[in-house]
């Protein structure tokens, strides 16, 4: 079986939380090297990170559980959003934030301990009001096969009120932008992506 050969590089910084404690996070700089950018990704331009399956992930059933796959969506949004140029102080600053409204989920293989998974998201649809939508897809590089799949419908809310409001200019243009750039037409969109729904309340955890 022929395998995608990928390197990364990993970079560990610090970031300040809201109750002023520091926390290390993960980012991963890809070299996006042919047998990455070849992969067969259902919208162009996708912002990759690879996801190396560890036993924190595993289930009773010896492969990966499917609230991993749901942590690992939130944690890919939000590098995404990061690496487009806008991060939880540019909410703060704006008082607006992306909340989830929809998930749409598609389990399609088992993945197991120790495979590495190439996790691709794109912004899929922005109206440039309220809504947005992201597209994910997840391929494991050791069967170069589809793992996971998923779309996520998003709400832009006011932090302090938690009503809905206008995106404010930035995020028009940076995720309008980026919903150009992805092929919003392609196979992955709402309307033909089958899976279980979950209806998640806007908190902090859900925002892009």
């Amino acid at each position: 079986m022929k395998q995608a050969n990928i390197h990364s590089n990993n970079e560990v910084a610090l970031n300040t939380v809201d109750d002023g404690v520091d926390v290390a996070v993960d980012h991963t700089v890809l070299e996006l090297e042919p047998a990455l950018t070849s992969l067969a990704w259902e919208l162009e331009a996708p912002f990759v990170d690879v996801w190396k399956i560890e036993q924190q992930h595993i289930d009773h059933y010896k492969h990966v559980n499917n609230v991993a796959y749901v942590s690992q969506l939130e944690k890919l949004a939000w590098k995404h959003s990061n690496k487009l140029g806008l991060s939880m102080q540019d909410y703060k600053e704006f008082d607006r934030g992306m909340v989830i409204q929809q998930h749409v989920l598609n389990y399609h293989f088992a993945a197991h301990l120790g495979d590495e998974i190439a996790c691709a998201t794109w912004i899929a649809s922005c109206d440039n009001k309220f809504r947005l939508s992201r597209a994910f897809q997840f391929i494991s590089l050791k069967t170069l096969k589809t793992v996971f799949s998923a779309q996520t419908q998003f709400v832009c809310v006011s932090l302090s009120k938690g009503s809905p409001k206008r995106m404010p200019a930035k995020f028009i243009e940076i995720y309008g932008q980026a919903a150009k750039l992805s092929n919003p037409s392609s196979k992955v969109s709402s309307s033909k992506v089958r899976g279980s729904k979950v209806n998640s309340k806007a908190d902090d955890s859900e925002r892009d």
